[in-house]
């Protein structure tokens, strides 16, 4: 993730490994944090505040499979992955 200078919003980026192709996979208003990449390399989990305290949604690496995982009034941070 990463914020432009003198803006308190972040995103999320993906690139290939040497830097090249960045491009955004979310725009929103708050900060958009802490992806983790799952198990498969399909999806990405993250923190968002974009609903007025962070909680924890899934992506796939378009962007346009978004889903909200948790909702507790307060927040939710550091997603992770397990396996079973």
């Amino acid at each position: 993730s990463s914020r432009a200078a003198g803006r308190p919003e972040a995103e999320i980026h993906i690139m290939n490994s040497d830097g090249s192709n960045e491009r955004p996979l979310t725009e929103s208003v708050g900060r958009d944090e802490n992806p983790v990449w799952s198990p498969d390399g399909e999806y990405l989990a993250f923190q968002t505040e974009r609903d007025g305290n962070f909680e924890i949604y899934l992506m796939d690496l378009g962007g346009t499979f978004l889903r909200r995982l948790t909702f507790d009034p307060a927040g939710d941070y550091w997603p992770s992955w397990t396996s079973r």
